[in-house]
């Protein structure tokens, strides 16, 4: 994920409204709040995480999440992962890759 990660940031290089970090379940859990905390305060605008924003991630401006390789999840994993977008008044989308 590390890579896909250092790809998206290259690739937005030239678009310093986007400002993106990450998030994993190897990480210290006191960094993963540190970032949430960012993409909560809208220091970071775009969140890439491992699943484990499943549960427990509420950050109720987010408006959009895209799901890579999703035919790997049950149902049951992509309704909670869906469920972490659309908690205001923004619409919201839900792209399955």
């Amino acid at each position: 994920m590390t890579m896909a990660f250092e790809k998206l940031k290259f690739d937005f290089k030239k678009h310093p409204e986007v400002k993106p970090t990450m998030i994993a379940g190897n990480m210290a859990s006191d960094e993963i709040n540190e970032r949430i905390g960012e993409f909560s305060r809208n220091e970071a605008n775009v969140l890439v995480s491992t699943t484990i924003v499943e549960v427990g991630v509420n950050v109720p401006n987010a408006t959009a999440i895209i799901i890579k390789n999703s035919e790997r999840f049950g149902l049951a994993q992509l309704h909670q992962l869906r469920g972490r977008v659309g908690r205001s008044s923004y619409q919201s989308s839900c792209v399955l890759q």
